[in-house]
């Protein structure tokens, strides 16, 4: 499914995922999506 994302796309993603399994939320969301954009580097 990721075979045409970037490095960054894919990891921000997987960021988003963490987000959604802390925050106990069964689907990532684009405010999920925002917060994985905003993790540090």
């Amino acid at each position: 499914m990721f075979e045409h994302f970037s490095r960054e796309a894919i990891a921000t993603i997987m960021a988003a995922q963490n987000e959604a399994r802390m925050l106990k939320q069964r689907y990532v969301g684009s405010e999920l999506i925002l917060l994985g954009l905003m993790r540090p580097a």
